[in-house]
């Protein structure tokens, strides 16, 4: 699963960007994958304390778009003929919440460990999901 988005901050503890969103699940002969655009949200709500507690952040993904599951291995005399996909979701919606820690910064780039559940859904699909990672952001000031 991956992440990318662009964004700006409005204030100092409160981002909102827009972005994609990927994912990919193999298993049993099947792989799932999928893209979503988002509007991703973020707020420090600590960070008028200051200190190591600026870094301490919060995350909210909404958005819309597609997954879709197929055979990775074709049956025996299928090529050219059309197999039905296993899952296909049409318009599915999308929410997840993170909680994140930048306190690792070197330049313009914060690093930090993440903990988050995404939750992907349509009429057809239900798909959640959650994560244990490390995100990464390059924070640039634009010019007046």
């Amino acid at each position: 699963s991956a992440t990318v988005w662009l964004g700006g901050a409005l204030a100092d503890w409160l981002v909102f960007g827009v972005g994609l969103g990927g994912s990919r699940l193999e298993g049993n002969g099947a792989v799932a994958q999928g893209v979503t655009f988002l509007f991703h949200t973020e707020v420090f709500p600590l960070f008028t304390l200051g200190g190591r507690w600026r870094d301490l952040g919060i995350s909210l993904d909404t958005g819309a778009g597609n997954i879709v599951a197929d055979l990775s291995d074709k049956p025996a005399g299928s090529a050219g003929k059309l197999i039905p996909a296993l899952i296909d979701s049409g318009a599915a919606s999308r929410v997840g919440a993170s909680i994140f820690y930048d306190g690792l910064r070197l330049w313009k780039v914060s690093a930090g460990p993440f903990v988050s559940f995404d939750y992907t859904w349509s009429g057809t699909l239900s798909q959640p999901l959650a994560l244990v990672g490390w995100r990464t952001a390059l924070y640039a000031k634009a010019k007046k």
